[in-house]
């Protein structure tokens, strides 16, 4: 009897000690998007490119998509060798979601694509989140 007592008492004890912890602070931001830029055209090749976009080569390809920053930059292009367009864009960054309140990360942001339209008769953009 006195074991049974002891062992009652030893467990009334552990059941005591033992606590569930509840933790509803949120997960992590989910992951910013990437940003991509590029360069094309409709009708016929710009004869020369230039912006000031650290992130596009020299040369650019066109119809080839860049890793970009967020920002906004200043280009121009020559149709031939004396006229040409000049203007900026703008690159966006899509931002991830929050933390859930369960602990779990948020949804990723989805990439942005922007294409930059260079034609004689003027220039548009394109763009587009996948």
């Amino acid at each position: 009897m006195k074991k049974l007592a002891i062992l009652l008492f030893t467990f009334f004890l552990l059941s005591l000690s033992s606590c569930i912890i509840v933790d509803n602070s949120p997960g992590p931001n989910g992951r910013d998007g990437f940003c991509y830029f590029g360069i094309d055209y409709d009708h016929h090749p710009p004869y020369s490119y230039w912006d000031n976009n650290k992130s596009i080569p020299f040369n650019p390809i066109l119809g080839e998509y860049y890793n970009t920053y967020p920002g906004i930059y200043h280009f121009e292009y020559f149709i031939n060798d004396v006229d040409y367009w000049y203007g900026t864009y703008q690159v966006f960054v899509n931002r991830g979601g929050p933390g859930l309140s369960d602990g779990r990360p948020g949804k990723d942001g989805v990439d942005s694509y922007l294409l930059l339209i260079c034609d004689p008769n003027g220039y548009y953009e394109y763009r587009d989140n996948w």
